[in-house]
């Protein structure tokens, strides 16, 4: 008898794990309930015309205009350790920029008067130039370079890469195309044929720890330790790389039309110490 508190007590903290890693939707499909809109203060009205919910996915669509700076659409939760999955494409053809800004933090006014910054590490989404999708930029105020791969700036290349990419993405007539460097035809494990064919795109990011890991359409892109580059006195002092939130970003002076979808967030336990 004396078994059956140590079994019930075992089974508690099993079922308690599984709660907390359970993956969950952190959009509803219907409107941006959770979500914020950061931008200068003086282009606020714009910046939010920007974002819109559009058939079941967050819609991002500048409608040609290129007069604004950095816009992000925030997921509005701390967060430490954790998986987020998501659905994302180009919506008509554009050259601009995107990312996923991830334990990143919106600091109002630290750049004085040209209005607000955000800090952290940001995943690329680069439509025009595929390879970099996935690929880990470091847009924190006084680093701002590439940290995977390791850069001194923001100046990348295709031959500074070494992993099998593919992305679908909309050509001038209109019609998606699958761009890669892959040897042969690839399927996104996730996606419905009929999905593919809409120019979805898959994209995984697990930050557990320091490490920082990004999947592409199912293929793996970085394999990131971020301990030394993510602990700065920088770092520490704008409280980013370690914890923070969840942006999806509008490059400034760029022109963007993309949709998001199926975004999802399972939350890991948290096993180490991290700043305040």
């Amino acid at each position: 008898m004396k078994l059956l508190p140590i079994l019930s007590c075992y089974l508690v903290s099993i079922f308690s794990v599984n709660a907390v890693e359970k993956a969950v939707s952190i959009f509803n499909g219907r409107d941006l309930s959770g979500w914020v809109v950061k931008s200068q203060d003086a282009e606020k009205e714009k910046a939010v015309s920007y974002w819109s919910v559009v058939d079941g996915a967050i819609q991002l669509e500048t409608k040609g205009d290129k007069e604004h700076g950095n816009v992000w659409l925030c997921y509005d939760e701390e967060l430490v350790d954790f998986e987020l999955t998501l659905k994302l494409r180009s919506i008509r053809f554009t050259k601009g920029n995107s990312g996923i800004q991830i334990r990143s933090r919106y600091v109002p006014q630290l750049d004085g008067k040209k209005g607000s910054l955000l800090s952290g590490p940001q995943i690329d989404v680069h439509p025009r130039g595929p390879f970099r999708t996935g690929l880990i930029y470091d847009a924190t105020v006084g680093i701002n370079r590439w940290i995977y791969p390791s850069k001194k700036d923001w100046g990348i290349s295709w031959t500074d890469v070494d992993h099998i990419w593919m992305w679908r993405d909309l050509d001038k007539e209109g019609h998606y195309i699958m761009d890669s460097n892959a040897k042969a035809m690839i399927a996104t494990p996730g996606l419905s044929e009929e999905e593919q064919k809409q120019g979805w795109n898959t994209m995984k990011i697990r930050a557990k720890g320091f490490k920082i890991q990004t999947w592409v359409n199912g293929l793996p892109v970085a394999d990131y330790d971020g301990v030394e580059d993510l602990t700065t006195d920088v770092h520490k002092r704008l409280n980013v790389g370690s914890k923070g939130k969840i942006f999806i970003q509008l490059h400034a002076k760029n022109d963007l039309g993309m949709q998001f979808k199926d975004v999802k967030l399972l939350k890991f336990p948290v096993r180490r110490k991290v700043s305040k």
